[in-house]
């Protein structure tokens, strides 16, 4: 299969090239390598590996490559509140509008789509939360896509709310909740902590990815949640298996109003896949810990 993936030279996007390569896969990668080539690097002389680097809003030259492709798997965007804010005068347009068309031209050539979005769209609440609870936008980053999962589940496309991933990739990040702890926490042997109380789900980047090629093999359409429902955890629970995996160190606990708040139910798509997961958390760290002592940091 020809599968096009918008946004693979990142984090989960690298990490999904390696695995669909490694089935056998043809793939064209769409990226404008902002954050720069190491995600794409380790497969520029694989024979089954195109990369096309532009931007997500030149319109016409998506279309052709859409047009191409079997399956087209859609992960560009900018990615979480921080970052959104920073480029705020560009989240809807790359969010939102480049989605638009996308899934326009996806549909309008019959070609099935799965567009990645996240369980931050659910924001706060007491509530153990399913695909069909309502959404509770906090922010630029989860406003933009909740706009954009509308576009495509109105095209019949698939959308798949990511739990917040964790562990090693070819880019990996050092933004998101574990990997970041553990990296600070290595570094410094000390650790603030804001929340510790809130609740979020977690996921491999591997399991995501292997969860992700499950869903393009079934050809589901719709909204899932996806993750697993013993990988909700708060923030003091990871920070405890942290600890516990590299030693003593000094934590500080900081009063602050997390203003994201969920525990989700995964049901949904477990009932389709029947899958489980391959990587706990203790695994993440012990591979992030690794990753760390060999030199490798990319924020």
């Amino acid at each position: 299969m020809r599968i096009l993936i918008t946004g693979g030279a990142g984090y989960l996007g690298s990490k999904l090239t390696e695995t669909l390569l490694s089935q056998g896969h043809d793939v064209i990668v769409y990226d404008n390598l902002f954050f720069g080539s190491v995600g794409v690097i380790p497969f520029l002389d694989n024979p089954k590996y195109k990369l096309i680097k532009n931007t997500i809003t030149n319109f016409e030259l998506i279309e052709s490559v859409v047009r191409g492709a079997d399956y087209v798997i859609h992960l560009a965007a900018i990615v979480g509140e921080p970052s959104c804010k920073q480029y705020e005068s560009s989240a809807y347009a790359i969010n939102t509008g480049a989605t638009n068309w996308i899934s326009e031209c996806a549909y309008r050539y019959d070609i099935p789509l799965l567009f990645l979005s996240t369980c931050s769209n659910y924001g706060k609440t007491d509530e153990v939360v399913t695909e069909d609870s309502p959404l509770e936008p906090l922010g630029l980053y989860a406003d933009s896509k909740i706009q954009a999962e509308e576009i495509i589940l109105d095209n019949d496309h698939l959308v798949l709310r990511m739990s917040t991933l964790f562990g090693v990739s070819y880019r990996v990040r050092y933004d998101i909740t574990i990997n970041e702890f553990v990296y600070q926490y290595y570094r410094d042997k000390l650790l603030k902590v804001y929340g510790e109380d809130t609740w979020r789900p977690y996921l491999h980047v591997q399991d995501a990815c292997n969860m992700i090629i499950q869903c393009m093999e079934k050809d589901l359409r719709g909204v899932y949640n996806v993750g697993f429902n013993d990988l909700n955890y708060q923030k003091k629970e990871i920070v405890n298996t942290i600890v516990d995996y590299l030693g003593e160190g000094k934590l500080e606990y900081v009063k602050f109003d997390d203003p994201r708040d969920y525990r989700v139910n995964f049901d949904k798509i477990q009932k389709e896949l029947n899958h489980q997961y391959k990587f706990s958390l203790k695994d993440g760290i012990r591979e992030l810990y690794e990753e760390i002592q060999r030199g490798v940091i990319l924020k």
